[in-house]
């Protein structure tokens, strides 16, 4: 069994490299938009992805609506819409990608908390 808290650390941490990865490694800034390598970009996201806690994942599976679900659905359509040239590098409105990562990072321990709690009989 893995300690929830651990989880959320972890999934805030990579928040946070998403952000510095996409501060500091951009290969080209054109107005608002960065072009980010996708290789980087995608291993941060798998990462996060990865962990989720599977209550969360069940929760958001069963089609119920979380606001940090929502958040970072919309981050992932902002990231990964948009490529440039041979699709080696993602382009990206950065001010709504930060934007987004910040709501997500807000919201991500209160609902994680609340599904496990909820999927665990806690409540």
């Amino acid at each position: 069994m893995y300690n929830i808290d651990e989880k959320i650390v972890a999934i805030k941490k990579y928040l946070k490299k998403l952000l510095m990865i996409m501060d500091n490694e951009a290969v080209l800034v054109l107005f608002k938009t960065k072009f980010v390598n996708k290789k980087r970009i995608d291993d941060v996201l798998c990462c996060i992805e990865a962990s989720f806690p599977d209550e969360y994942k069940n929760f958001i599976k069963n089609g119920r609506q979380l606001k940090s679900n929502n958040y970072y659905i919309r981050l992932l359509q902002i990231i990964r819409t948009n490529t440039w040239l041979n699709s080696s590098w993602y382009s990206i409105h950065y001010k709504d990608a930060e934007h987004y990562i910040a709501a997500t990072l807000a919201s991500i321990e209160s609902d994680i908390r609340f599904v496990y709690n909820n999927e665990s009989g806690l409540f």
